[in-house]
């Protein structure tokens, strides 16, 4: 990220109004504790309750798991939202298939870069290698920066 990429979501009621615009739109959410992937297909729902707004993710592949993770942690969300990316941490509770969340403080979110991305000329060729955290597989690709 450069300087300037990085804006944050902070005030209690644009968080409320923006989980809100993003549960309707049906994005996909991803999360991940630490190193130990949770699920791929989770989507974002809110509830009006007790006057607040109570926040659950649903996933089909957390369902079918019959072996519990954890009962409750803090977990990363990530999720990409009109070609922005963004991310907040929450503590968080497993409950038949479904993710009970607290209402995150800040929603980080990154802009598209605004540079295009070059392989500097008479540099050494670098490749990256890792196992996608999605897909499970060996990914590799060049380092383009």
């Amino acid at each position: 990220m450069k300087e300037g990429e990085l804006e944050t979501i902070e005030a209690h009621s644009s968080i409320c109004q923006h989980l809100k615009r993003v549960a309707s739109t049906r994005v996909q959410i991803l999360s991940g504790l630490d190193h130990t992937f949770l699920f791929s297909d989770g989507r974002l729902r809110t509830e009006k309750k007790n006057g607040g707004l109570e926040l659950t993710v649903t996933s089909h592949l957390l369902s079918q798991s019959a072996e519990s993770d954890f009962l409750e942690a803090r977990l990363n969300y990530h999720y990409l939202y009109h070609g922005t990316y963004h991310f907040f941490s929450a503590r968080t509770k497993k409950r038949n298939g479904s993710l009970s969340i607290d209402m995150p403080v800040v929603i980080n979110r990154v802009r598209r870069r605004k540079a295009i991305r070059v392989r500097p000329e008479g540099m050494v060729k670098i490749r990256f290698r890792c196992i996608h955290p999605v897909l499970g597989k060996k990914i590799v690709f060049p380092v383009r920066d």
